[in-house]
C-alpha cells in the first residue's frame, strides 16, 4: 500500500527482471479479463506523461519511486475481486522489468490522488481514511539517543509556495531528509557507533556497518510540532 502513488502493479510471469516474491506470480495467460490497454486510450493518458508504446500499440507504464526504485511493463484491464465484490475494468500495470528494492511484494497498489490510484477506481466516491497525525502537526526535529540535534526548524516546513514539508510516503523504503539535517543526524550517529567496524556503502547507503552478530544501533527519534 503505497500513499506516494497512484499505479496499482504486479509482477507478471513475463518478468524479464524480476524480484522473488511470497505469492504466487501472476499469469496473464490464465486470467479470462485480462485485455492490453491501446496507447489512445483515456486509461493510458491517467499514467501523466509516464507512459509509451510497445510495438503492439499497447500501453507502457513506468513507476518511480522516491528510493530510486522502479517497475516498468503494460498497463491492462483486469477484472480485480475483494470480498464479494467484483471491479470490471480496472487498469493495473503487470511489470516486466523492475529496479530497486521491493522485498518479497508481489506489487504495489497506488492510493494517491491519480485517475488511476486505488481509490479512484473502486466504487467509494474517490475517499478512503487511515490515522495519521494532525495535518496541523509539522516535523520539527531529530534526535540520536534522546538528545535532539541542532537543525533549524525552518528545514523541515512546508512553505506559502507548497515546497518544503515532509511526505508521509508508505511505498518508499527509507527516509530522506534535506543535506543540512542528514549530515547533522549522519554525524551524531556515527559519533555513537566508532566501536561497531564500518562497512562500505551500497547503492543509496553511504554509512553502513560490518558485524557477524547483533548489534545495538543508536536509538533515532523524529520531532514533531502541534498546535491541537
Amino acid at each position: 500500500m503505497d500513499t506516494g502513488s497512484d499505479l496499482i502493479w504486479v509482477q507478471s510471469q513475463k518478468c524479464q527482471q524480476c524480484h522473488s516474491q511470497f505469492d504466487p506470480i501472476f499469469d496473464p495467460t490464465r486470467s479470462s479479463s485480462y485485455t492490453e490497454i491501446p496507447c489512445e486510450s483515456s486509461a493510458c493518458d491517467g499514467l501523466n506523461g509516464k507512459k509509451d508504446c510497445d510495438h503492439k500499440g499497447s500501453c507502457s507504464y513506468r513507476a518511480s519511486y522516491g528510493d530510486r526504485s522502479e517497475s516498468k511493463g503494460t498497463l491492462v484491464f483486469k477484472t480485480i475481486v475483494f470480498g464479494d465484490v467484483r471491479i470490471l475494468n480496472m487498469a493495473i500495470g503487470c511489470g516486466y522489468t523492475k529496479k530497486g528494492t521491493f522485498s518479497h511484494q508481489a506489487g504495489t497498489m497506488g492510493f494517491g490522488a491519480g485517475p488511476l490510484s486505488l481509490v479512484y477506481e473502486i466504487p467509494v466516491g474517490g475517499f478512503f481514511s487511515y490515522c495519521l497525525p494532525s495535518r496541523d502537526s509539522q516535523m520539527i526535529g531529530l534526535g540520536v539517543e534522546g538528545i535532539r540535534l541542532p537543525i533549524f526548524e525552518d528545514i523541515f516546513h512546508l512553505t506559502e509556495s507548497g515546497d518544503g514539508g515532509v511526505i508521509m510516503d508508505s511505498g518508499t523504503t527509507m527516509s530522506g531528509f534535506p543535506k543540512v539535517a542528514y549530515e547533522a543526524f549522519h554525524d551524531a550517529f556515527i559519533a555513537q557507533t566508532i566501536d561497531i567496524p564500518r562497512a562500505l556503502g551500497v547503492d543509496l547507503f553511504d554509512t553502513c556497518f560490518s558485524q557477524p552478530n547483533t548489534i545495538v544501533m543508536p536509538s533515532v527519534s523524529f520531532h514533531f510540532w502541534s498546535d491541537m
